[in-house]
């Protein structure tokens, strides 16, 4: 091999595999494993709020509102807890702009779900 190849040595633009312990741990919770399915089938930012509702409408748990106990549970779970997991993978982007903003990584998400 030259110094003179024309094959660069890594892509950045190729998507990286997670490791096996990060796939793992992405789903390892019912309700993130509920999370990665939602934001799946979304290309554009999301609000929190909205993406808290959506979780909790695929979740079948039923009738809620803003103020619910279990609305705010769930919304609290996912900027907490899975929202910053899904981030450390790059799978979202969490933006804190005039609220709480979702940016998904849609082809990297339906791969994996």
């Amino acid at each position: 091999m030259s110094i003179h190849s024309t094959t660069p040595p890594f892509d950045d633009d190729e998507s990286k595999p997670l490791a096996t312990a990060t796939l793992g741990r992405l789903f390892a919770d019912a309700r993130r494993r509920t999370l990665l399915r939602v934001l799946a089938s979304d290309e554009d930012a999301v609000e929190l709020d909205r993406l808290t509702e959506r979780v909790l409408d695929a979740e079948g748990t039923g009738a809620y509102g803003a103020g619910d106990e279990r609305y705010d549970r769930v919304l609290l779970s996912l900027y907490r807890c899975h929202l910053p997991v899904l981030d450390d993978a790059d799978l979202v982007d969490v933006r804190e702009d005039d609220g709480v903003f979702v940016d998904p990584d849609g082809s990297a998400l339906r791969q994996l779900v």
